[in-house]
Parts: structure tokens; sequence; C-alpha cells
């Protein structure tokens, strides 16, 4: 009687388990469907940031320089290394990843390396930000062409390094090398320069947040400013933060909550650009006199402040 249940319940778990994987890679095709639509407008919407970024003179050209690094990382991911990871993660959901593995491999080491840099870049401009608000005179020395070319390229750097240190100790014989989970190195790099990355980011806005509180009835930056940061601070919360929680939680690659997670995640690649253009008024005429052949009538003051920030 024992070895029959024992029997039976072993062919229920045998039986469970592909429809649960059925179940995560038909997850996973809604997931890539809603991903090609956000890398969709992930383009369009850094093609606009680079022709704000382009057109106007005012901004200083050390934030200038660091935003147009973020911009083109955002487009080259959501153009051709956000889809391509997706529909390989689609691909191992579905067990269908069995040929070309090399080629895959290199493409998410791109994918890997775009992204970490991505979110580093992302730090520094939210350091240089506290430092044109905290204080500008050091902004007006560390924001100077070469130092900021300097200083992202010493940040960066770690990433590529790491990576290519991974790829002559990491076996890739099987699928599980994509799960950043099963290696010690990957889990560095995922916490050393995402999410390490993200809270550092998160604490200097609020750093900014709070000195603009204290600065109230003082010289201080305008509200259009402090609203910018708040934006900031939700949007970083919303999209990364609970991607923080679950690689600290080790969730595998086939959990739902891994791909529902990550999905969030990946909106902040377009949000970003909107939020740029969004959030500063020369930037919003700048595209509504590109998009309209009406001319735009009421003129619209912005500080020095906005354009900085």
């Amino acid at each position: 009687m024992v070895v029959n249940i024992s029997n039976t319940s072993l062919i229920l778990n045998t039986s469970t388990t592909p429809t649960n994987l059925a179940e995560v890679s038909k997850l996973r095709g809604v997931a890539l469907g809603f991903e090609l639509v956000t890398c969709f407008v992930g383009v369009i919407a850094c093609c606009i940031a680079h022709y704000c970024l382009k057109t106007c003179e005012v901004i200083q050209s050390g934030m200038k320089i660091q935003l147009q690094i973020l911009f083109t990382a955002d487009f080259v991911i959501c153009l051709f290394l956000l889809p391509g990871h997706a529909a390989i993660e689609y691909r191992i959901l579905s067990d269908v990843y069995k040929t070309d593995k090399t080629s895959a491999t290199v493409f998410m080491y791109l994918y890997i390396v775009a992204t970490q840099s991505e979110r580093v870049t992302v730090m520094l401009i939210a350091i240089y930000r506290m430092m044109a608000v905290c204080f500008p005179l050091k902004y007006r020395y560390w924001s100077q062409k070469k130092l900021v070319v300097l200083v992202n390229l010493i940040a960066c750097s770690p990433v590529v390094l790491l990576r290519i240190i991974n790829h002559f100790t990491k076996d890739d014989s099987g699928i599980e090398a994509f799960d950043p989970n099963n290696y010690f190195i990957d889990r560095l790099t995922q916490f050393g320069f995402v999410s390490a990355p993200t809270v550092i980011t998160l604490i200097v806005y609020l750093v900014m947040a709070l000195f603009m509180l204290f600065k109230k009835g003082s010289i201080s930056p305008p509200d259009s400013c402090e609203r910018a940061i708040r934006i900031f601070i939700l949007t970083s919360t919303l999209f990364e933060v609970p991607d923080i929680i679950i690689h600290a939680a080790k969730v595998t690659l086939k959990e739902p909550a891994y791909i529902i997670i990550h999905v969030i995640y990946r909106i902040h690649f377009v949000v970003d650009p909107i939020l740029f253009v969004g959030l500063n008024a020369r930037y919003r005429q700048m595209v509504y006199q590109c998009c309209s052949s009406i001319p735009v009538q009421v003129a619209l003051t912005v500080t020095q402040g906005e354009v900085t920030l």
C-alpha cells in the first residue's frame, strides 16, 4: 500500500510539472508581447529626448553628456537588446532553446552590460543633480566635460571587466547559466551594478527632497524641481525596488513572479526619457513646436534650476 501511494504521488508530481511550465511559458509569451510594445514606445521616447538635448543650448554640457549616454543606452536596449533578451527567455521556458547557444550567450552578455551600465549612469546623474542643488560650486567643477567622461568610464568599466571574467569562469553547459541566482559572480554584478545603484539613486533623491524641504523660505530650487524629484522617487520605488526584492529572495527564472516583476522593472527604460521631456517646460515646448504647425503663443518661463535638473 505504501509503495502504491508513493508511485501515485510521483506520477502526480511529474504530471503537474509540465503543466506549470506550460503556464509559465504562456505568461512569458504575454510578457514578450507587452515588452515589444514597451520597446517601441521606448525607441520613440529616446529619439525625442535626443532631439531635445541636441536642440537645447541652455543645459550644462556635463549633464548633457551624461543624458546622451543614458538615452543612447536606453535606445539600444529598447531597439535591439531587450526584445532579443525577452525572446530568449521565452524560448527557454518553451523548451525550444537547443541551437545557436553561443550567439545567444553573447547577446545576453551585451544586454547585461548595457542594462547594468545604464543603471550606473542613472545613479551618477542623480548624484550630479544633488550636487547641483546642494553644492553648486562643486557641481561646476565636477561637471566639466573631461571629468564627466572620466567619471562615467571609471564607474562603468567594472561592469565590462566582471562580465569578461564571468565568461571565462562560468559553466554555460545548461539553461541554468542564464539564472543569476546560480553563480556568485552573477549575484555580485546583479547587486553591485543594478540593486546598489538603484538604492543609492533613491537615497540621493530623498536627500535632495529633504534639502529642498528645509530650504523653504530661502534661496531654493523652484517648485517644478521639487515635483520632479518626488516623481523620480515614486518611479524608482515602483519599478525598481520590487526587482531588488525578488533577486534577494532568489526567485528563479521559471517562476511567475520573476516574469511579472521583470516586466514591471523594464518599463523604466521607457519612463526615464518620458520623464526627462515631460517634466521640463522647455522640452515640452520643443516637442510641441516640432509636432505641430501651429506656433506656440504662450511664453513659457524656464529657470536655470529646471534646465539643470
